[in-house]
């Protein structure tokens, strides 16, 4: 039974190590379970002194990382969200100006469209955009872009 849990401690070791897609909170989890299992599996090989002392380490160690993470602020975040944040912030300025055509476009409206026409089609394609219903900040942000240019 010691083997299962030193192999599962050892295979969570590895999901710690950085680099990858793994996410702060992956890392968190693997630490967790791999310290607890390196415990469990030195208990099981009648260690139980290093065993405590490693689960106690692993506990440390969790503690520290919890704290440090409440205290800056980082707290855990989703990869696509920091990808995305990365993107947005590499993104030269001229790539995120908008032209006249371009909101036009967006909207789907033809020139010379009127305040009236502008705002029906702003309602109608931010239902759709928002990431309340089910589309993304992204789109949201572009309709709104739009919309702002456009009625100025």
């Amino acid at each position: 039974m010691g083997w299962l849990f030193l192999i599962l401690s050892l295979g969570a070791a590895l999901f710690v190590l950085p680099g990858g897609t793994r996410s702060p909170a992956d890392r968190r989890l693997a630490q967790i379970v791999a310290f607890t299992a390196m415990a469990i599996a030195l208990m099981g090989f009648g260690l139980k002194a290093p065993g405590l002392a490693v689960l106690l380490i692993g506990a440390t160690m969790f503690a520290i990382g919890w704290l440090k993470s409440r205290l800056t602020g980082e707290g855990f975040q989703d990869i696509d969200e920091e990808n995305r944040r990365e993107s947005s912030a590499s993104a030269p300025a001229s790539a995120t100006a908008m032209t006249q055509e371009e909101a036009l476009m967006v909207l789907g409206l033809k020139p010379g469209a009127g305040h009236e026409e502008i705002r029906a089609a702003y309602k109608r394609l931010i239902i759709k955009a928002h990431p309340d219903g089910g589309g993304s900040d992204y789109l949201a942000a572009k309709v709104n872009q739009a919309r702002d240019l456009l009625l100025g």
